[in-house]
């Protein structure tokens, strides 16, 4: 039982102030690195911006039909597949696209009326 980092008796509360067994730096970062050079290790290449924006683009001319035949493509990334779905949902599928399509062309300029209850504002720019 002494060794068993289980057992209650073995669970000692922190200290006040600094305790050496406290982790004060949080998660460690080496993960992702990790991560990243199994991708890399693995012929996995990273997605670029401009990859992103061509993919977007051609899922925009897609038809219902080819965005199913898509979906159901296991070769296809993970992701790619998660995002086709997304597309074609009811609920969430309009506020994607909107997000996706902001995201590529800029969102659209919104005019914003400057007056209370008619009256205009004080013009500061004199």
């Amino acid at each position: 039982m002494a060794n068993n980092r289980n057992n209650i008796q073995n669970l000692k509360p922190f200290k006040k102030g600094y305790d050496k067994r406290r982790n004060v730096t949080g998660a460690n970062r080496k993960s992702w690195s990790a991560f990243n050079l199994k991708c890399k290790a693995e012929g996995i290449e990273p997605l670029t911006k401009n990859e992103l924006i061509t993919t977007l683009n051609y899922i925009f001319n897609l038809t219902e039909n080819e965005i199913e035949q898509f979906k159901n493509d296991v070769e296809l990334p993970y992701y790619l597949r998660l995002l086709l779905a997304d597309f074609t949902d009811k609920k969430i599928g309009p506020k994607i696209r909107q997000d996706y399509r902001d995201y590529i062309f800029g969102k659209a300029q919104q005019d914003i009326d400057h007056t209370i209850k008619g009256k205009s504002l004080i013009d500061w720019t004199n």
